[in-house]
């Protein structure tokens, strides 16, 4: 199972902000459920965000 175009665009968009914030990206996963999973965290902080990217390419906090 492969991301969408319009995931591989969104997570561009979205990972050249989180790196202009100082964010660290923690890991990626493509789910089951063909959203793609972007979980972020700082180095300095045990918060972690949870973002969505659906297929259409739509951004969303996680679950």
């Amino acid at each position: 199972m492969e991301p969408t175009t319009e995931q591989l665009r969104a997570f561009y968009q979205f990972v050249r902000r989180a790196v202009l914030l100082s964010s660290l990206i923690a890991f990626i996963e493509l789910g089951e459920d063909k959203n793609l999973y972007v979980h972020l965290g700082r180095y300095e902080s045990q918060a972690t965000l949870l973002f969505r990217i659906t297929p259409t390419g739509e951004v969303n906090n996680g679950e």
